[in-house]
């Protein structure tokens, strides 16, 4: 998305523009922020236009539901930006003409589906700054996994999450109620226990699709909080979400699970079996996700000491 910006200029200013030539240039107005991460700004602009082409786009979205989502869109663009931040501090800055490649090579992809750069970032809502700061950190992450992720991590993640790798896959459904951590001690109290005795009803046998639709704050309330099919999570798995329904069994109904985001209540509607994985095979893949795994821990420590401003509601 490239920025426009229109100055309209009066008869007025015309007039008198000559007067301010000889004057001290102003600086521009810094650009209002939807979050400050560490001194560097998220323009909000940029914010509210990926939010309505991403997320926001979606139909029929209740005002707590893009509330909902906005958060979640904020914390992934502060997660980048703090990533972003570990890169340059720690590793050189990647090679001009590996970036100018791999710019070309997002074009030719898009040319192959009949559209161009421009269309990209109308339909992304990125700004092509976004745009070449993520690929600078693509080229500058490959390097620092080059370095960092051995052989032997790559196997030993293939090990822990054979069921990934053998095509195991999870349908679940889930109630979510919404009370971010930080929240105050008692909505959180109040919360948990509206989630228990959602439970209880569930555990009577009430339909869960109903009560998903009658209480669910997310975005799949409206599909009977249905979150289609995903692969389970490994033995390490430290989001406590994915590790409680990696291990739950059809039919079950979880116990209620916090996580940064709230509260929720699973339910495994179904469950297929894969088929027995080769390491050499799905290496590539293992070592991918070994360095996704790096990724969130790097940012994880980063949001310890970072200092953090969020300016919307």
């Amino acid at each position: 998305m490239a920025r426009i910006r229109l100055v309209i200029l009066s008869v007025a200013t015309l007039i008198l523009g000559w007067q301010s030539a000889w004057a001290e240039p102003k600086a521009p107005a810094p650009p209002k922020a939807a979050a400050v991460v560490n001194g560097e700004v998220i323009p909000l602009a940029e914010f509210e236009n990926i939010y309505a082409k991403g997320p926001g786009a979606q139909p029929n979205l209740t005002p707590e539901q893009h509330k909902f989502l906005r958060h979640q869109l904020l914390q992934t663009l502060i997660d980048e930006t703090l990533f972003q931040q570990f890169l340059r501090k720690n590793v050189p800055p990647p090679d001009p003409a590996v970036a100018k490649e791999r710019m070309a090579e997002l074009e030719r992809s898009l040319k192959a589906r009949g559209k161009t750069l421009k269309q990209f970032y109308e339909d992304s809502g990125q700004s092509p700054e976004r745009l070449e700061r993520d690929i600078n950190a693509v080229v500058q992450w490959n390097a620092y996994v080059k370095k960092h992720v051995t052989e032997e991590d790559v196997k030993k993640y293939y090990e822990d999450n054979k069921e990934l790798f053998d095509g195991v896959m999870i349908r679940a459904s889930q109630v979510f109620l919404r009370a971010p951590r930080d929240a105050d001690p008692k909505v959180l109290a109040e919360t948990r226990q509206k989630m228990l005795a959602i439970r209880q009803q569930a555990l009577a046998g009430a339909d869960f699709a109903e009560l998903a639709r009658k209480h669910g704050q997310d975005a799949s309330a409206a599909q009977g909080g249905d979150l289609g099919w995903f692969p389970p999570s490994g033995k390490n798995e430290t989001d406590p979400f994915l590790r409680t329904v990696s291990a739950m069994k059809v039919n079950e109904i979880s116990h209620v699970v916090q996580t940064d985001y709230g509260f929720h209540l699973i339910k495994v509607t179904e469950r297929k079996p894969g088929k027995p994985s080769n390491f050499e095979e799905v290496k590539d893949d293992a070592r991918m996700l070994v360095a996704e795994e790096l990724r969130m821990k790097i940012v994880e420590d980063m949001r310890k000491t970072a200092k953090i401003e969020v300016l919307i509601p």
